[in-house]
């Protein structure tokens, strides 16, 4: 991850004291743990605070101008919205995609059930294709991906490296 900003040695302050808490988040060095749980107090400003539509504030804060931009190619290497759930990532790609205006395509993954020989608790036809595709966990894709012209695609893996 980068931080850029101006040559201001306040701003350089201010960018070494972030990267230094961001990383204390991520370490699991911050906050107080309950239950399993860390509770972490986030600075005041990196809040959006008394919002009607928080998520929309979000959004057009780290991507300003976000039509006029979508065709740079920097724009979205400069920028990243970081969730801790799938649930969020799911929510915010799903709002972002309806602020891009185009006819959107749905592609399915292909699945099918291979039947294992040997002893198990569950039946054969109780795992079907419908409970998989509701599936979301780290490392399994999504059974449904939604695209449009000229919206980005993160690639996590490039299973065709000759290419």
């Amino acid at each position: 991850m980068r931080l850029n900003s101006g040559s201001s040695a306040h701003n350089l302050e201010e960018i070494k004291e972030f990267s230094e808490w961001l990383l204390k988040v991520g370490d699991g060095n911050l906050g107080d743990y309950v239950d399993g749980e860390s509770i972490i107090t986030i600075p005041d400003e990196l809040l959006i605070r008394e919002s009607e539509d928080p998520l929309s504030d979000m959004v057009n804060f780290v991507y300003p101008n976000l039509l006029d931009n979508i065709l740079d190619q920097t724009f979205f290497k400069e920028r990243a919205i970081l969730t801790p759930k799938l649930s969020d990532v799911a929510m915010l790609n799903e709002h972002l995609m309806s602020m891009i205006p185009g006819e959107e395509r749905t592609f399915l993954s292909s699945a099918k059930i291979l039947k294992q020989g040997g002893t198990s608790s569950v039946e054969d036809d109780e795992i079907t294709l419908e409970i998989l595709n509701t599936l979301s966990c780290s490392g399994i894709p999504d059974n449904k991906l939604i695209l449009k012209v000229k919206v980005p695609v993160m690639l996590l893996r490039n299973i065709d490296q000759s290419r």
